[in-house]
């Protein structure tokens, strides 16, 4: 038997669709059960890959895996589970937090379980050298950023040791070269220690390659389970439930009948690329972002002028010596690694704090003209907090969107979407544009700010330090670019 075996396994909240017998309807939704999976397996030691839309189930698969107490709902059918333990990391790992310092938060489980202090400090300083938390593991909880605060949960979880791993969305906050670093620490976890390992995630392009199993569902069920290496053979229809998913070139790849043995390596996949006549023409309008970025013509709605801020005295500055200019009509995207201080400059835009010294100016509008949806907008709107990330990110946006303000600031609206909202986000935001809004939006996602944005700008250590259009921008980085980007990086392109 397998690590996991699933079987003829139906689960429903409570006032979800029918009860599991399938006889009293409970609501009006369209959809009877939160999960029906007729089969699914696990093997020991496998990295399995959960893909679909929000709201389609994987959160609530990943909480019946770890055997979550509390839920309220009814089950049918069975889950057969080896592990012995397991550690599960949340889509938004602030609410799974509960200590004040970075330490006492990776141990806090082995504290739980009775680990010794001798135990619990070694296995303290391994897990802060593998996930490289040196330079933050005295700091308090709230001082760090989403994504560092996704970092220190995982942390936690593989201190313990065990032999199940459920991450939910782990990506989701972490800039560009921090996601892919910890995809490579997952990788070894798998690798080196032989840890199963489930994950859900809407940033799937590397995972999609890395993964032992890709499994996609809809509406509460698998609709398809494969592997990286089949992906090329499945038929058109399962193809296209896949592609948004895929990364760019990956997908160009497969679309153009490409074999896995060239889109599961970027040396074979860039060199196919070269070679392909028809591929590379849609590469190449890609990648040709029109310039719409100039600076000198357009009127500036908020500018900050040499603006420092900190939390606390003796944790250092978080914004220092930052001048940024936001342009009036235009779609700005703020960039920068994670804890390099893109939210903390949002809220001193958004007039939300006040800069220790410097002066943040508007023209031609005030502080109420300004609309801000923060990473976390659970407690903004009350009724999406029982929704998954990615539902209450969507109703979110959209309620901002409602507001008519002049100006919206938008923290990581993203994250946690899945590909078909991203599109019509994206639609959203065009419109807002055509009928002359200023939209700044900070985001980890790449491949959304190249579609959507006129100029991004990069964050480094509390500064702006870069500026640019985005065709400009995504040519000249190496990391902080689209998937496409950094796997075409040829002159003959």
């Amino acid at each position: 038997m397998a690590f996991i075996e699933i079987n003829s396994y139906r689960y429903n909240y409570a006032g979800f669709g029918t009860d599991v017998s399938g006889a009293t309807p409970l609501d009006k939704q369209e959809r009877e059960y939160a999960l029906d999976i007729e089969h699914l397996s696990v093997e020991r030691g496998e990295m399995v890959l959960l893909i679909g839309h929000s709201g389609c189930g994987k959160t609530t698969f990943l909480r019946r895996l770890a055997g979550e107490k509390g839920l309220r709902g009814e089950e049918q059918g069975e889950i057969v589970n080896d592990a012995k333990s397991y550690g599960y990391v949340w889509q938004e790992p602030g609410a799974q937090m509960v200590c004040d310092k970075v330490e006492h938060e990776i141990v806090f489980g082995m504290e739980n379980h009775s680990f010794t202090p001798e135990k619990m400090y070694r296995r303290l300083a391994e897990m802060t050298a593998f996930f490289g938390l040196e330079q933050i593991v005295h700091k308090n909880v709230y001082e760090l950023s989403a994504g560092q605060q996704q970092k220190v949960s995982i942390a936690g979880a593989v201190a313990m040791n065990p032999d199940l791993l459920l991450l939910d969305e782990p990506t989701g906050m972490l800039d560009p070269v921090a996601a892919e670093d910890l995809i490579g620490l997952v990788e070894k976890i798998r690798d080196e220690l032989g840890t199963t390992i489930v994950i859900a995630e809407q940033r799937a392009g590397s995972l999609m390659r890395k993964a032992d199993r890709i499994v996609y569902m809809e509406d509460g069920k698998v609709l398809c389970n494969t592997t990286p290496e089949e992906l090329y053979r499945l038929s058109e229809e399962q193809k296209g439930k896949l592609y948004p998913y895929m990364s760019e070139p990956m997908a160009i790849a497969i679309k153009n009948e490409a074999t896995a043995e060239v889109y599961l390596n970027n040396r074979e996949l860039r060199n196919w690329f070269e070679k392909q006549d028809d591929a590379a023409t849609e590469v190449i309008q890609n990648l040709n972002i029109t310039n719409k970025y100039e600076k000198s013509k357009i009127e500036c709605i908020i500018s900050a002028r040499e603006i420092y801020y900190y939390y606390k005295k003796t944790s250092g500055y978080a914004v220092k010596d930052c001048s940024f200019e936001l342009q009036k009509g235009s779609v700005t995207c703020l960039v920068g690694g994670n804890g390099s201080g893109k939210t903390t400059l949002a809220q001193l835009l958004a007039g939300l704090m006040k800069p220790t010294s410097g002066k943040v100016k508007y023209t031609g509008i005030t502080k109420s003209d300004i609309a801000y949806l923060p990473s976390d907008p659970r407690y903004l709107f009350e009724e999406i907090i029982d929704k998954s990330v990615g539902e209450r990110k969507w109703i979110a946006i959209n309620k901002i969107f409602e507001k008519d303000a002049s100006v919206y600031i938008l923290d990581e609206p993203t994250a946690g979407l899945d590909p078909e909202r991203k599109e019509k986000f994206a639609d959203a935001i065009t419109e807002k544009k055509s009928t002359g809004k200023t939209i700044l939006i900070i985001t980890h996602d790449m491949e959304f700010a190249a579609k959507t944005a006129d100029c991004i700008s990069m964050m480094y250590d509390g500064r702006v330090v870069a500026t640019d259009s985005v065709g400009a921008f995504l040519a000249e980085n190496t990391f902080f670019t689209t998937e496409l980007r950094r796997v075409i990086r040829s002159p003959h392109f």
